[in-house]
This record gives C-alpha cells, sequence and structure tokens, in this order.
C-alpha cells in the first residue's frame, strides 16, 4: 500500500515504515524523565494517487506501554481536534499530503529522559483502481 506517512507537508522526508523498512527515518520522540508530552505534525500521503484511492482507513500506533501513551487527532483548521488511540481518516487519494497529529505522552519515570520510536499503522479497507 502506498499510503505513508512523512514529517513534512511536501512528502519528502518519509518516515520508516514496514513498506520500506530501510527508507526514511524513524518517527522518535523524547520526553522529559518527570513526565509530559511531546505532539507533533505528521503527514499522509499516496505515491500513486494518480492511479489508487481508498477508504476505511484508520491510524494506529503499533506499540503503547507503560511509561508511553500514543494519541492521534485530525487537523482541525490547523490545530489538533480530539485526541484518540485510534482515528479514522477520511475516504480519497490522498494526491495532497494530509495533515494529521500525534502526542507522545511520557509517565514519569526514574529516568532523566525518556525515548521512544514510535510506528504508525495506516490500514485502508479498501483500495480501489481509479
Amino acid at each position: 500500500m502506498p499510503l505513508r506517512m512523512y514529517f513534512d507537508p511536501n512528502a519528502q522526508h518519509v518516515i520508516t515504515d514496514n513498506w520500506g523498512p530501510t527508507e526514511g527515518q524513524p518517527d522518535a520522540y523524547e520526553g522529559p524523565g518527570a513526565g509530559g508530552e511531546v505532539i507533533a505534525e505528521r503527514y499522509i500521503y499516496n505515491t500513486e494517487h494518480a492511479t489508487k484511492t481508498y477508504a476505511g482507513i484508520t491510524l494506529t500506533a503499533y506499540q503503547d506501554d507503560s511509561v508511553t501513551d500514543l494519541k492521534y487527532a485530525l487537523d482541525e483548521s490547523g490545530q489538533p481536534g480530539t485526541w484518540l488511540d485510534s482515528i479514522t481518516l477520511p475516504d480519497g487519494d490522498y494526491a495532497t499530503p494530509y495533515k494529521v497529529w500525534v502526542k507522545c505522552i511520557f509517565a514519569p519515570t526514574s529516568e532523566p529522559i525518556k525515548k521512544t520510536t514510535v510506528k504508525h499503522w495506516i490500514r485502508a479497507e479498501q483500495e480501489t483502481l481509479k
């Protein structure tokens, strides 16, 4: 599936995923050991938008653990909407990078800094050729 997540609104810097495990960079977050949260903008883009559209798209993280909690939000006029464990994206061809928000919430730990690498899971129920 060519739906992939990118760091930038021009879809030039891909986030490493299962489709290209040696491409791009991992989506890493760093928070204080005392706890806190980090919020980032990410973009979904379809590299085959000229020939494919998608429906029933969900975005979730592969992992949550006792120290990190991952949330997603749809973009609402440049601000994150409601934070959820998994979000449903609109159907479409994703010819234009689509902004989503990621929040990584860190629980307090004894470590001075907590780091995690997030693996996002983009799943589409339906893929249609144009």
